[in-house]
């Protein structure tokens, strides 16, 4: 008799916890019944948020990796280590190595897993393959991860046609590649009951901007460029106001006390919990940000979208008009928030609930395919989301 796959799940920053939470769910049942094991483990890679998302979402990694060290240090030094790290703790398992890896996005700890696990001989399911830019500096160095994970990777599992179209073109064998939708609406719908903005805020004005930003490409033209845009709007605007979480990166937070802290009607605030986040992108008039997840959540939401980037792997949401791409001068950034809020009409266009980034059951797809290696049907059986809310409690 066979022993049952052991599935190792990597899990390193906010974005994949929040994306893998609904794969882990969907795994519930298999689990369950004693057909899969699954092991979560973390790399550690952003630490503060990772640990808060780990914890909204009641998931305890069975590894944590603790790869990262400094802020400033290099990327080729936390890759190697994490490489080190993951292959160490995947030959030291009992029973060997596991039967499968899977990852998601773009992240370090993605690349690193998947890398890892090649070299091991251990197969790579991909979770949200097939976003491109076709430019290996934007977004860096995320647009090389994705690239290199799906030479790593036999299972390919896209959000949408064009990405799976994406792959093509790169050269993929899409024979194993399947559109699944993306599991951050999955994520959304499992969490709708916990969808809630903090209640510490200022009141809310006419109009409201939801601003974040983080992008490593964009880190030098915060201070001189998105955040005086920001502060320029809200000065010329007496009716709006804006929310602005730091991000932990010291480079994020710094260039924001420099510019836009105490600032009338910019509020600054510490990252918030994925239900609070979700509930400041259902109240903003518009999201301003350079993250790929706000800009899926926004969509589904039917919250417009300011895209602060020269290029985007999302265009979805940009073809179908829930999303504009501004750029990242201050000029250009100025003239399309100052373009929407000065226009009813152009706003109320983009404000409508899009469901391009998926119906929010790509998780249970995913699971099933990983199942079908093995033969495994899914089993019909109650989500334990809610187990998992529990024993965070």
């Amino acid at each position: 008799m066979n022993p049952r796959p052991h599935i190792a799940i990597v899990i390193g920053t906010r974005p994949e916890a929040i994306k893998l939470y609904p794969v882990l769910d969907a795994f519930g049942p298999a689990v369950a019944a004693g057909d899969v094991r699954i092991s979560v483990v973390s790399t550690g890679q952003q630490r503060q948020l990772l640990d808060q998302a780990l914890g909204f979402f009641g998931i305890q990694p069975d590894a944590d990796l603790g790869v990262m060290g400094r802020p400033d240090e290099p990327l080729g030094s936390v890759f190697a280590r994490t490489v080190a790290a993951m292959t160490a703790w995947m030959h030291e398992l009992p029973g060997g190595p596991p039967s499968r890896v899977v990852v998601q996005g773009d992240t370090l700890s993605a690349h690193a897993g998947a890398t890892a696990a090649f070299y091991a001989g251990v197969p790579v399911s991909h979770v949200e393959a097939g976003l491109r830019t076709w430019d290996n500096e934007r977004p860096f160095p995320e647009e090389l991860h994705r690239r290199a994970i799906a030479l790593a990777a036999d299972q390919h599992f896209c959000p949408t046609p064009g990405a799976l179209a994406n792959l093509r073109s790169d050269g993929i064998d899409t024979q194993s590649a399947h559109v699944v939708g993306n599991s951050v609406i999955d994520a959304m719908r499992l969490c709708a009951d916990r969808i809630a903005r903090p209640t510490d805020l200022p009141k809310r004005p006419e109009q409201r901007l939801f601003v974040t930003v983080h992008r490593r490409e964009n880190l030098p033209l915060l201070a001189t460029e998105i955040l005086p845009a920001l502060r320029r709007l809200v000065a010329d605007h007496p009716n709006v106001d804006a929310i602005v979480p730091v991000h932990p990166n010291p480079a994020v937070g710094s260039a924001i006390a420099r510019v836009v802290d105490g600032c009338d009607r910019i509020t600054t605030i510490p990252p918030v919990a994925y239900g609070q986040s979700l509930g400041l992108v259902r109240d903003a008039t518009l999201v301003v940000t350079d993250s790929g997840g706000l800009q899926e959540e926004a969509t589904a939401l039917g919250t417009p979208v300011v895209v602060l980037r020269g290029v985007s792997e999302r265009t979805e949401a940009i073809d179908d008009g829930n999303a504009i791409l501004a750029g990242t001068s201050a000029v250009a950034i100025a003239r399309v928030i100052h373009g929407l809020l000065s226009d009813p009409a152009a706003l109320a266009a983009m404000a409508r609930p899009n469901d391009v980034f998926g119906d929010g059951h790509a998780a249970s797809r995913i699971v099933a395919s990983v199942l079908s290696i093995w033969g495994i049907v899914p089993r019909a059986a109650d989500s334990f989301a809610a187990q998992l809310r529990e024993g965070a409690a």
